[in-house]
């Protein structure tokens, strides 16, 4: 966070900023830098801006070098990529917090409104896009009960990370599907993905165990949108309910970004099929292909929103102009 301060020096007073940068847990440095002296205005908003610029850079270098050696599918997480996935990171985060709070509600008002619609209609659903805003926007209203139960399961996915277990994992399915309860608790018959088997019913339980341990014995340890993509991967490939698995896995792998101070993201309906090729792809040990196809979608849900962050004059524009459908 940007903060000012002001140091007297020789008897004359200086404005200084400074600003944390945030690298990993436990990793993090200062960057301090002289705007000059108090009523002498002259130079300090161009230095100001030239701080942030600096800033900027040295925490996507920071951030770049720290993790390049920390990922899993080397073919895809090159340190050019990771760097273009730090850069919209810190874009996205900084263009938010400059324009203030109400833009910060309209961005994510916009986003759960676009999670829940292209989440929902991967998977079938018929809601239409103009019905999941209005039910996110009024909350009192009369609602659908399956965009009802996906807000709830995004509120209840932030507290699921934390302590991450499967008694936790079966609560969001809960949550979700709440409005089909013979849906609930983890499946009791064999079920077939894209011609490929799942993980064996009566092996579920010990195979989310042994997912769970994987991600907690790596958090922090491998770069986190890697980590967060074969999370997902991982667990759909157990698919542990006889419905919802899809739903369930985004929400745990964008409770792992925003864990590791990342923007969620979204898998946009339109690339459906791209998506079921990519889980294709990896099932075929061309795992490179299948994290390539999810970079591809963090990118593409950072450059929506950060094209939709402009200057606006009013709330009422702000929350148009984000609550608009996306050209994804």
């Amino acid at each position: 966070m940007l903060t000012f301060t002001v140091k007297k020096i020789a008897g004359k007073e200086y404005l200084y900023a400074r600003e944390s940068i945030y690298v990993n847990k436990g990793v993090t440095f200062a960057k301090e830098q002289s705007l000059g002296r108090i009523n002498s205005s002259v130079g300090s908003s161009i230095k100001e801006t030239a701080f942030k610029n600096l800033i900027k850079k040295e925490e996507i270098f920071a951030r770049t070098k720290y993790w390049t050696d920390k990922v899993k599918t080397k073919k895809s997480c090159t340190t050019k990529v990771i760097e273009q996935i730090e850069t919209l990171r810190g874009d996205l985060y900084r263009k938010s917090r400059e324009l203030g709070p109400l833009t910060q509600n309209a961005l994510k008002t916009a986003f759960i409104i676009d999670f829940i619609y292209n989440s929902n209609k991967i998977e079938g659903s018929r809601v239409p896009r103009d019905e999941v805003e209005k039910i996110v926007q009024a909350p009192t209203l009369k609602k659908n009960a399956e965009v009802e139960n996906s807000i709830k399961a995004i509120q209840e996915s932030s507290k699921t990370m934390a302590t991450l277990s499967v008694k936790k994992i079966i609560k969001l399915h809960k949550v979700l599907l709440a409005h089909e309860p013979a849906k609930h608790n983890l499946r009791k018959e064999p079920v077939v993905v894209g011609n490929e088997k799942t993980t064996p019913f009566k092996e579920i339980e010990k195979e989310l165990k042994a997912l769970i341990l994987w991600y907690k014995e790596n958090a922090h340890k491998v770069y986190p949108p890697d980590l967060a993509f074969a999370f997902y991967y991982r667990f759909e490939r157990i698919h542990p309910f006889i419905d919802g698995n899809g739903r369930t896995g985004r929400l745990l792998m964008n409770a792992i970004l925003k864990e590791h101070k990342y923007h969620p993201i979204i898998l946009w309906n339109q690339q459906r099929k791209a998506h079921l090729n990519a889980f294709k792809n990896g099932m075929d040990g061309q795992m490179h292909k299948y994290v390539n196809f999810m970079i591809s979608q963090f990118e593409k849900t950072h450059k929506i929103y950060l094209k939709q962050l402009v200057s606006l004059t009013s709330i009422e524009e702000q929350i148009s102009h984000f609550l608009a459908p996306k050209d994804a």
